[in-house]
């Protein structure tokens, strides 16, 4: 049961690396620069540089954004919804 346990809790730890990855490139901004919100087993919430936006992370592999793509960028500032 303890190697069960292990296992779960190491393949859902690189889950959040995975949709803070996926954000960085999608929105082109540095990861130290953005923070990850555990929302549920397979979905977190990425804030920073001006942006919010929801990933489902299925594998460690692939992240799918919610929202769509990044706004152009004469409009990223007005963009952000602010964190509640």
């Amino acid at each position: 049961m303890r190697w069960v346990l292990l296992a779960l809790l190491l393949a859902c730890g690189s889950r959040p690396s995975t949709a803070l990855r996926w954000a960085s490139d999608d929105l082109g901004c540095p990861e130290e620069e953005l923070e990850v919100v555990y929302v549920d087993l397979n979905t977190f919430e990425v804030i920073g540089c001006n942006y919010r936006a929801l990933y489902f992370c299925p594998s460690r592999e692939s992240c799918e954004r919610f929202d769509g793509p990044p706004p152009p960028e004469d409009e990223q500032a007005s963009n952000l919804s602010p964190p509640e």
